[in-house]
């Protein structure tokens, strides 16, 4: 079992996603748990990828196992580039490959996601289990890179998704953030979501603050997903690499 990463769905099209797998023992035998949300015929497999951009950077063991379950990709097959900035499509499509969800969707209600976009599969699975929200105009803005606050609203609907606790009550709020020297600075919409991600320990913050209106890095976005995963009970950190 140590040579399984984790199991995946082979769609009619040929695509291959990941399903959250948790390897556990019981009574000295080794099993594969398979948490998805959707009913698939299920494949194990071993997949383990490093990347040489990410050797010796604080977010190794995140990036290269969220790689290895292909929930991340790297800019190309040896760099991962951690510390660049992620736009709102593809943190929607890690989100959605982290919760073991199909990209399959071809049509949305956002008016700038197009059904030729590479990303048109996982803003519209996002959609509809309610981990996106558009703007007021009707647009996505895919292509604009998302802040800390924006990735934490949509990591506290994910974990929702999960089977995480994300009930935070006005009181809890202002304790989870009151740590943060710029807590004052989170928007007010963002508040509850950025609180339940803190109080998670999904989002542990800057040593200047939670900067929730900076842009979140791939590095960030790899460990996030991976803290929700693990604190879920969906992948275990034995198998975490």
């Amino acid at each position: 079992m140590s040579k399984i990463t984790t199991a995946t769905v082979l769609l009619a099209d040929g695509t291959v996603y990941h399903v959250p797998t948790y390897i556990t023992v019981r009574g000295g035998k080794y099993y594969a748990v398979v948490s998805g949300l959707t009913n698939s015929t299920y494949t194990l497999i071993w997949h383990p990828m490093t990347f040489a951009d990410v050797e010796g950077h604080w977010s190794k063991d995140a990036v290269n196992d969220m790689a290895s379950r292909l929930i991340v990709n790297g800019v190309d097959e040896v760099r991962y580039n951690p510390n660049a900035a992620i736009t709102r499509a593809e943190f929607a499509a890690i989100i959605v490959r982290a919760l073991g969800l199909p990209e399959n969707g071809k049509v949305t209600a956002y008016s700038d996601v197009k059904s030729g976009d590479w990303f048109v599969g996982a803003v519209a699975k996002a959609q509809e289990y309610g981990i996106i929200e558009g703007y007021e105009d009707g647009t996505f803005r895919p292509a604009k890179t998302i802040t800390r606050e924006e990735a934490m609203a949509m990591i506290a609907r994910a974990m929702k998704l999960a089977g995480l606790d994300t009930n935070v009550g006005s009181t809890d709020v202002t304790s989870a953030l009151a740590p943060f020297a710029d807590s004052a600075s989170v928007s007010a919409w963002a508040k509850q979501a950025v609180a339940a991600a803190v109080k998670s320990g999904l989002v542990q913050g800057r040593e200047a603050g939670l900067k929730p209106a900076s842009e979140i890095t791939r590095a960030e976005t790899a460990a996030m997903a991976q803290r929700m995963l693990i604190q879920a009970k969906l992948i275990d950190k034995r198998n975490s690499k």
